[in-house]
């Protein structure tokens, strides 16, 4: 299992992680999961930006004890070199053992884009899944 030392050197930007810690001590990590995926263990949760949500993921490799892959929704990810503050948040919550086991998906999709639907409320969406009501 990983460490909060572990996930502190994955980001590599000490400015993103501790934002990513205030995130989680503001209570702004929602809908955290962890799936397990032959030797990879799968977190995903929805992080409460300043006037946005954002859908997070990261893998972390369990025989390797590295991480493996992240994504996230906010356009900072593709500035960073491994991960955004958000990540670096999901990444906080999972350590403090915030996540909620889950079974495995068909296909292994991510969760996908943040959408508003019609009544105005978020959900995220996957590939061919119907959207997830959040709030």
């Amino acid at each position: 299992m990983f460490t909060r030392s572990s996930a502190r050197n994955a980001i590599g930007n000490s400015a993103a992680f501790a934002r990513g810690g205030a995130y989680v001590q503001e209570g702004k990590v929602d809908h955290v999961t962890v799936r397990q995926q032959d030797t990879l263990l799968v977190y995903e949760g929805v992080v409460h930006g300043p006037g946005e949500d954002y859908a997070v993921m990261f893998e972390y490799n369990q025989q390797q004890e590295s991480f493996a892959a992240c994504r996230c929704s906010c356009p900072e990810i593709n500035r960073s070199a491994w991960g955004c503050r958000h990540v670096a948040a999901l990444m906080i919550a999972a350590c403090g053992g915030a996540a909620t086991p889950v079974g495995p998906r068909e296909g292994g999709e991510w969760l996908g884009e943040l959408l508003m639907n019609k009544s105005g409320s978020l959900s995220l969406t996957t590939t061919g899944q119907e959207p997830v009501r959040l709030y």
